[in-house]
């Protein structure tokens, strides 16, 4: 039989899943940097790599293939949720604009995802495994290309609201959270609820 420890974290969790509590901390409160965009429009050129879907767990947000002129958006409206502690799969879907060009040009570009962990407004740009906050990279050598992996919270991170970055380059995926890109760059809250409790 489940403690009622955990039957009220199972509760909780539904309640924030669905927006009736949203338990949050200072993520809005931050300010992050804007990523620009070099390269062409959805219409005077091919040069550009796509975010399609963006999937946590069991929501998902598809989003269209050409957000020009704004190649940024910071989807306020969205709230995926995550339980510390507790492996979580996720999913991101992209699409060249010109198929061709990933067999053409050394592989394609490629897609990077960043949580800031410490709630300080950046993205540092360290493979999560390492203790930092990119929790998803790689290169891209098909259009449409679909991104999968299960990441986990650690449960020394404060219940609450976490900020997402999620973006694509058209040449390559050595860059950073704040480059000047030829793809597009979509943040999202995540929630972070905390660790069930043990049976």
């Amino acid at each position: 039989m489940l403690k009622v420890a955990r039957l009220y974290q199972v509760a909780l969790a539904m309640f924030l899943t669905i927006g009736v509590f949203i338990f949050t901390q200072n993520a809005n409160a931050q300010t992050y940097c804007t990523p620009s965009y070099w390269g062409h429009s959805c219409t005077t050129g091919p040069y550009i790599n796509w975010i399609t879907n963006v999937t946590v767990g069991s929501s998902s947000n598809p989003t269209p293939a050409c957000p020009y002129p704004t190649y940024y958006t910071f989807f306020s409206g969205v709230n995926f949720s995550m339980l510390s502690g507790t492996p979580t799969a996720i999913s991101i879907g992209t699409v060249f604009s010109d198929p061709t060009w990933p067999a053409t040009y050394n592989g394609g570009g490629g897609m990077k995802m960043w949580i800031d962990i410490n709630r300080d407004g950046n993205f540092n740009d360290v493979p999560a495994a390492s203790g930092g906050e990119l929790f998803m990279a790689g290169p891209s050598s098909a259009s449409p290309a679909t991104y999968n992996a299960t990441i986990t919270i650690p449960t020394s991170v404060t219940p609450g609201t976490l900020r997402m970055r999620i973006m694509t380059e058209y040449y390559q995926y050595a860059y950073g959270p704040c480059s000047s890109t030829m793809g597009e760059t979509e943040d999202y809250n995540i929630t972070i609820l905390p660790p069930l409790a043990d049976a």
